[in-house]
């Protein structure tokens, strides 16, 4: 389990813990609700060593009503043009987005081939089935991504089949509705964020708030004046995708710009510089998603 670590500062005096503590053999110090009740003890915690916590329980916990929406005109220009399937598959076009129709929920799915002018050929997710995804018939929106624009159209079930994987053929209007993207789509948000580093070979923890976000960086808003000082920057932090699921990230990052807000906060421009294959892609569809909500 990786474990970093934080300052013993971070502890504070009659509040439960928010996440374990643990020492530096890994060995479990305080669990997660214990509350410390005075200064006393906060030292004598100090005095057993270094303080570790998982960066998952440093995470900030999902937020509800965090507002999300696009930027509108700056992030894509809309107008409409004829399917033809090699627009579909190129670099990228694997992603697709299911709507159910009366549904705001949206279903990631591979797109697996296409037809010119007859069929879409895409994986069957799961949990479609609670809305009727297989029956022939069940209508969708589709949003197809192919790495420079989105394809929008309606789409119904021809016919499902379970060999060699589960896969629907969608049907395939002549035409859909093209969102064209900037190169560096970047969606506006209010995201809560952990922001964990080193200075001076001392452990750092403040908070703050992402403000807007994209598969490279994010722009982040908080009270802590020296964030570019950090020998190690790491943010945590969690949303929730239209399927569901709740996509949790701990990345690596480094600061690109700074400006000075109002009063003591300061925004922070940072680039994600360590991102698993699979972490991008889910934040790829994050930032789809939240663009597809403001159009």
């Amino acid at each position: 389990m990786e474990l970093l670590e934080i300052p013993v500062s971070a502890i504070k005096i009659g509040e439960p813990l928010p996440y374990s503590i643990y020492d530096p053999a890994g060995q479990l110090m305080l669990a997660k609700g214990l509350a410390v009740m005075s200064e006393a003890q906060r030292e004598k915690i100090a005095q057993w060593g270094r303080q570790l916590a998982s960066p998952i329980e440093l995470t900030p916990p999902l937020e509800a009503h965090a507002a999300t929406s696009a930027h509108g005109a700056n992030a894509a220009r809309v107008g409409e043009v004829r399917i033809r399937s090699g627009q579909l598959l190129k670099k990228w076009a694997k992603t697709v987005l299911l709507q159910p129709a009366g549904s705001a929920r949206r279903f990631e799915a591979e797109l697996l081939g296409a037809i010119d002018g007859h069929s879409l050929i895409v994986s069957c997710p799961c949990g479609l089935d609670e809305y009727g995804g297989h029956a022939p018939g069940s209508r969708f929106d589709v949003n197809v991504f192919n790495g420079v624009a989105i394809h929008q159209f309606p789409a119904s079930v021809l016919c499902a089949y379970e060999a060699p994987v589960p896969h629907l053929h969608l049907s395939l209007p002549p035409v859909a509705r093209e969102i064209r993207l900037r190169r560096h789509l970047r969606v506006e948000t209010a995201i809560a964020a952990t922001l964990y580093g080193r200075l001076r070979d001392q452990a750092q923890l403040s908070q703050g708030r992402i403000v807007d976000l994209s598969v490279a960086g994010a722009g982040i808003e908080t009270d802590y004046p020296a964030l570019e000082s950090f020998e190690e920057l790491r943010i945590g932090f969690k949303f929730a995708l239209d399927d569901g699921q709740t996509l949790t990230c701990n990345v690596r990052a480094a600061v690109r710009q700074k400006s000075q807000l109002a009063g003591t906060m300061v925004r922070y421009g940072v680039a994600f510089t360590e991102l698993t294959p699979s972490l991008a892609n889910m934040l790829r569809i994050g930032v789809l998603e939240i663009l597809l909500r403001g159009l």
